[in-house]
């Protein structure tokens, strides 16, 4: 059964995290939204 699940990342240390974390729930098929705080994103390589 499909769920929302909402992934609230307020530490800039911790995107990373975030992200994992929403990307292994989409692979059991959830509908997942994540949402950064105070903060935008920092591109890497």
């Amino acid at each position: 059964m499909s769920k929302k699940v909402a992934v609230l990342i307020k530490d800039k240390a911790r995107q990373y995290e975030g992200l994992r974390s929403s990307l292994g729930l989409l692979l059991d098929f959830h509908t997942v939204s994540m949402f950064v705080l105070d903060h935008e994103i920092e591109l890497t390589e």
